[in-house]
Formats: C-alpha cells, structure tokens, sequence
C-alpha cells in the first residue's frame, strides 16, 4: 500500500468517527430531553421527534411510547452537511419548558405545578439538556475512540 493510500484510509476511519460522534450526541441530547421531560399521560415524552434536513412536527405518537426507536433510526440517515433537529411540537412543550402554566403564564401552583413549571421539571428540561452538550460530545467522543 502506498502513503497516499494509508493516508487515506486514516481519512476514512477518522470520518467515520466523527460520523458516529455525532450521532451520537444527537441521541443523547434527545434521550436526556425525554428524560427530563414532565409526565403527565405520557404524551408530552413521547412527541419528541428527531428531523433530518426538515423539522419532524409529528405529534401522533402514542402516550407513554418510546420515542428513542425512532430517534435512532432517524440519525442512522444523517449525513454530514445535514442540520439534525430535536424537536417537540407539542402545543404545550412550549409552556411546560418555560413555566407559563397558569393564568397569567407563571403564575400557577398546586399539587402539579411550582411557579407555573411542573413540578417535575421546574428549571425546564429543553434547556438543561442543552446545558450539557459539551460533556455529552465529550463523553460521545470518548466511548466511540
């Protein structure tokens, strides 16, 4: 085999890699957003959407299913140059992240709610799972060497 060659097949490798780094933050980032995410009926949890090229505005999935099948297989279409979104377009996904339960936004409290977010997921679940994306790259990056 020539340099060039070897060269090459290095290249390759690498590229594969980070294929695979990506994706895989991808997953991770979805899987710790449907982590986070309140329960109710299960609705909410089970609307997140991964889109290749196109938002993914789906919100048919049945409440309490698992949405990371489908997330997975999503990302194993992913090409670089692609834009990768995880979205939730539930119409209440919005409310529940920002804590604008009540009338006015915010201002609920009771057995399910704490200053307008759920109780269960007070400080969102969208933003703290963004939070993280640089440890999630890391240790994608770490466990795909």
């Amino acid at each position: 085999m020539s340099f060039a060659a070897d060269l090459q097949a290095v290249l390759d490798r690498a590229k594969d890699k980070a294929v695979d780094v990506v994706r895989k933050t991808a997953y991770d980032l979805d899987k710790g957003m449907v982590d986070r995410a309140p329960v109710d009926t299960g609705r909410l949890k089970s609307n997140f959407q991964i889109g290749i090229g196109t938002i993914n505005k789906a919100t048919d999935a049945a409440p309490g299913s698992d949405p990371l099948p489908a997330a997975a297989a999503a990302l194993a279409t992913w090409k670089p140059g692609q834009t990768i979104w995880l979205t939730n377009s539930m119409p209440y996904a919005r409310v529940a992240e920002f804590g604008l339960y009540g009338n006015p936004p915010g201002s609920a409290n009771g057995p399910k709610t704490s200053g307008g977010y759920s109780s269960q997921a007070v400080g969102g679940f969208v933003r703290l799972t963004v939070q993280d994306f640089e440890q999630v790259f890391r240790k994608a990056a770490r466990s795909l060497k």
